[in-house]
């Protein structure tokens, strides 16, 4: 879970009301921009290591130790070794089925659909659900920069230009 903080400096001048809107319609903007540009990365191979992914058996493994780990047998079957990717699955229903929901002043919700995330980690202690919902610091410093953008142009559009916004 991510938590971003919004202040304006002079709350006064705009409602209480109205600012809840901005807070609510930009939390939406953030976690859709993020369902259409970074959730396709979950699915890579860069994406496994920005996101830090648990290593699956056979990664890193060569001759007979990859061929029969499952690793090797994805491969083989599949004809890839992408992550969090075995049939192809997975990746077709969250990229055409994610949606946000719950947008409230103080956040908003990102329903990934996927039955196999529902699956509770077993022995090999990879948790696909976690994995999926993994945010990286380059991201966290764009939904920054796109909320300070969204908060300022919606403020600019009420004549309040000079208002400061802090995003901690």
């Amino acid at each position: 879970m991510m938590v971003m903080d919004f202040t304006i400096t002079n709350e006064s001048i705009i409602s209480p009301r109205r600012w809840n809107r901005i807070k609510r319609d930009t939390y939406a903007l953030i976690a859709k921009k993020w369902i259409d540009t970074n959730l396709r990365k979950h699915f890579t191979k860069q994406g496994a290591r920005e996101y830090a992914y648990v290593k699956r058996d056979g990664e890193g493994a060569s001759g007979k130790g990859f061929k029969n780990s499952y690793t090797g047998m994805k491969k083989r079957v599949q004809g890839h070794t992408d992550p969090l990717r075995f049939t192809g699955r997975l990746e077709k229903e969250a990229l055409s089925g994610s949606k946000v929901t719950n947008k409230t002043k103080h956040g908003a919700t990102i329903v990934i659909p996927g039955r196999v995330l529902n699956l509770k980690p077993g022995k090999n202690k990879i948790d696909m659900a976690k994995e999926i919902s993994t945010v990286s610091t380059r991201e966290i410093q764009q939904m920054i920069q796109d909320a300070q953008q969204k908060l300022q142009s919606e403020l600019r559009k009420g004549r309040l230009a000079k208002e400061t916004i802090t995003i901690r």
